[in-house]
């Protein structure tokens, strides 16, 4: 998914992480047609990925640079 769908599950996500549930979440953004890249980058969806969610509990986070890497850390 990307940012805006990470947001709407952010209470699943939130839930999964209270129950202690093995959750693998692919958060992928990614230059579009319609929208090209933006002149201003920022890490929010590594932000929201870190902090979005309710509750304190720590969440590993894995955050590679290329999709080879986001291949080699899903294996």
């Amino acid at each position: 998914t990307s940012g805006p769908g990470v947001a709407l599950k952010s209470e699943t996500i939130g839930l999964a992480v209270s129950l202690e549930l093995p959750l693998l979440i692919v958060d992928i953004q990614r230059g579009g047609p319609s929208t090209g890249l933006p002149t201003k980058t920022e890490q929010a969806d590594l932000l929201q990925a870190m902090y979005g969610r309710n509750g304190e509990a720590p969440v590993p986070i894995v955050a590679p640079r290329t999709p080879a890497d986001c291949f080699d850390a899903a294996i």
